[in-house]
């Protein structure tokens, strides 16, 4: 019996030592789970302020100089070569006819020049009564200046597609309606690749003139440049080598848009200079005079991002909001580390230059 009491208290004893070194209630099983703070630092960003805007009345393209080549003068359609009326070496003229085809004047190509010149005469009427109403309603406060603007630039553009269709049909109607070939410009035939009696066909040299031209430069523009910048326009061309010396120039040829979205203009400098040599590079001044306001800006290249061949953007900061947000701009040209934008951003915007691509609309900045 007391063996019992005695196994009894001792077992007692540990239940109650275990309960003061283990034992707790539910309550206090519970551990409070940590808390986690989120930051609300904004991401570092390096942020740059947009300069004054410049442009003026010129603007200037990157060029690489070579040597014109012989002319190779054709006929713009098929017929038979029935005279060449001049000789290999023979100097000659401007406006001198060099070659004549049997057959006459093509009704029907004449027909259609008349046809897009009344078409155009038409559209470009329309288009000036058009620019004349949202001008009074620019003065009126009515609509904005860049909604003016888009009436303006088609103005221009329609006025030098007729400007190039009416130069079309004044050199069919002095080539005889393109039955006679006519020198371009005074030089001297350097080769006569077809004899007379045969048959040729549209585009088929016929006469090589050698205009004793100086060098040519070839650069391209931005296409919204297109409407202000024509064939016969005056330009000028300046080296690094010699910049206090303006060459003059004049613009002999508009290409098509490239795939880069520029457009390839061919300059040719008016007298030769033995200074200029092949190969060399040099800046083509380009007149924006038909330009009623023409302004752009310069910042960091690597401020502007977006898809290859799709739109390109900055991010402007909200100083207050210390956010960002994603601003659609027209890239003009790429050069040297630096980016030529025509809209998107104006002077005193703060923009990011680094780190653009890790950024999202709306996001929290630090500005380092």
């Amino acid at each position: 019996m007391r063996k019992q009491i005695v196994l009894v208290t001792v077992a007692a004893m540990v239940f109650c030592i275990g309960g003061l070194m283990g034992c707790s209630s539910p309550e206090e099983d519970k551990v409070a789970a940590p808390t986690i703070q989120k930051s609300t630092a904004g991401q570092p960003v390096t942020v740059m302020t947009v300069p004054p805007a410049t442009g003026g009345k010129e603007w200037v393209s990157v060029g690489v100089s070579s040597s014109s080549e012989p002319l190779a003068l054709s006929f713009d359609h098929s017929g038979k070569l029935a005279r060449i009326f001049v000789r290999e070496g023979q100097d000659v003229d401007k406006g001198m006819t060099l070659a004549e085809l049997e057959s006459k004047t093509d009704s029907k190509d004449v027909r259609q020049l008349k046809e897009n010149i009344k078409v155009l005469k038409s559209q470009l009427a329309d288009a000036r009564v058009q620019e004349q109403k949202m001008g009074k309603l620019l003065r009126q406060e009515v609509v904005s200046k860049k909604e003016y603007e888009v009436t303006k630039e088609l103005v221009l553009s329609t006025e030098a597609e007729l400007d190039g269709q009416e130069k079309m049909m004044d050199t069919v109607q002095k080539n005889g309606g393109g039955s006679r070939l006519v020198a371009p410009e005074r030089g001297y035939v350097s080769a006569l690749p077809v004899e007379p009696g045969a048959q040729i066909v549209a585009g088929q040299p016929v006469v090589m003139v050698n205009a004793n031209r100086g060098k040519e430069m070839l650069a391209r523009i931005p296409q919204k440049l297109l409407p202000y910048v024509r064939e016969g326009d005056a330009a000028s061309v300046t080296f690094d080598v010699f910049r206090e010396v303006h060459f003059a120039a004049r613009v002999e040829f508009i290409g098509q848009t490239e795939a880069t979205g520029l457009i390839p203009v061919r300059v040719l400098l008016e007298k030769a200079d033995a200074r200029v040599r092949d190969g060399m590079e040099g800046e083509v001044h380009f007149s924006m005079d038909r330009a009623s306001d023409f302004s752009f800006v310069r910042v960091p290249e690597k401020a502007v991002f977006g898809e290859p061949g799709g739109n390109s953007y900055v991010w402007l900061v909200d100083q207050a909001a210390k956010t960002v947000n994603r601003s659609l701009v027209d890239v003009a040209t790429r050069r040297d580390g630096q980016a030529v934008l025509f809209s998107g951003v104006s002077s005193g915007d703060v923009i990011v230059t680094s780190g653009v691509y890790s950024l999202e609309d709306g996001q929290s900045v630090e500005v380092k």
